[in-house]
């Protein structure tokens, strides 16, 4: 039911679909920032995790954060394959219990609406990890596989070495030069910062489906 409103909702309703679209945001992105914040002030993280266990500890302290701190909690999934809370008490790598993707259910008085967040590695010493957030993070969402019903939805970046700058220029040049795999209607801009978390912005059209911008999200690890 609360789906149907949210379908019919960004039929008829730009200005309605507008402003969720912002509270969204900001709520699920506050969330986002201080889970990150706790990672940064636990600090038992390592560089050389992969994104599973990157993932595995943001969660983790986004629960702990939501469940004492918001007059609402929002609730926290795992994506569609099925992830489930008991991956963050797993003792072995999270990969081998089920792969981590962050689901944010924003609840509301008229309805439910999910922020679906995919996450992935980048590192201007692994140019491969470019190519791998756009060609298996961001096409996921293009194609319908992700958040097929939604209108719009987020990419983290964990940046593991050379700073935000070097990521963000690399980040660009990859979505210019995959423009038309990405089906980009508006390219890569920057959007705005939620704390330490620089957010920018990307417009793709999708066969059969509404088109989606995604937020991506950067998440400095390093000091460079």
């Amino acid at each position: 039911m609360h789906q149907n409103w949210w379908v019919s909702c960004l039929t008829e309703s730009p200005t309605i679909v507008g402003e969720l679209e912002k509270s969204v945001r900001r709520v699920c992105g506050k969330l986002l920032r201080q889970g990150y914040e706790a990672v940064l002030d636990a600090a038992e993280f390592e560089l050389d995790w992969d994104e599973d266990e990157f993932t595995r500890e943001l969660v983790k302290h986004m629960n702990n954060i939501n469940e004492t701190e918001f007059p609402i909690p929002i609730s926290i999934h795992w994506d569609e394959k099925g992830k489930s809370q008991k991956n963050l008490d797993v003792s072995t790598h999270p990969s081998r219990a089920q792969r981590v993707d962050i689901t944010l259910d924003y609840v509301r008085s008229d309805g439910t609406t999910e922020y679906w967040l995919e996450a992935k590695r980048v590192s201007n010493s692994d140019t491969a990890l470019y190519r791998k957030y756009w060609k298996e993070g961001v096409r996921r969402f293009i194609d319908g596989e992700y958040a097929d019903k939604f209108s719009f939805a987020g990419m983290i970046a964990y940046v593991l070495s050379g700073g935000i700058d070097k990521n963000v220029s690399e980040l660009e040049d990859r979505c210019s030069a995959y423009k038309s795999r990405m089906l980009l209607k508006q390219g890569w801009e920057y959007s705005h910062s939620e704390g330490e978390i620089e957010v920018y912005r990307t417009h793709h059209c999708r066969d059969e489906l509404s088109d989606i911008v995604l937020d991506h999200h950067l998440l400095n690890f390093t000091e460079s």
